[in-house]
């Protein structure tokens, strides 16, 4: 498989992360700020893979229902602040393929669940609260 077309959606300081981690992994089509740029962002670009902060401005949870409506056949992985159970199945009812912490990202770990949500894996935390 080729190089990964992302679309990232969360804080500046998150997505500087982001892209320091993926560079030469993924091509990024498109970054925002908000829920709603999100989902513009995801329409107009068709991602494969779309990783969302869970506390962007217009809701994490509303931006992944509008980007899998927008771009059907991208995977979506909510990024939290922390793990909760309900929060993650109301991700996945919006649509998420993965829900992840972002206190256990690491450049590696963000390189395999990227690859993971561009093969349709489901990326689920191993233990909720």
């Amino acid at each position: 498989m080729g190089r990964v077309t992302l679309l990232l959606a969360d804080n500046e300081p998150t997505r500087r992360g982001m892209r320091m981690a993926l560079r030469g992994e993924a091509d990024i089509c498109a970054e925002a700020d908000n829920a709603e740029q999100a989902i513009r962002a995801a329409k107009r670009e068709q991602p494969e893979v779309c990783l969302v902060g869970r506390s962007i401005t217009g809701d994490g949870i509303q931006a992944t229902r509008g980007i899998c409506r927008a771009a059907p056949k991208a995977a979506v992985v909510l990024i939290a602040d922390e793990i909760d159970t309900d929060d993650l199945l109301d991700a996945v009812r919006a649509g998420a393929v993965g829900y992840i912490a972002a206190h256990d990202l690491h450049a590696a770990g963000l390189r395999r669940i990227v690859r993971a949500a561009a093969d349709s894996e489901a990326i689920v935390p191993r233990s909720t609260s």
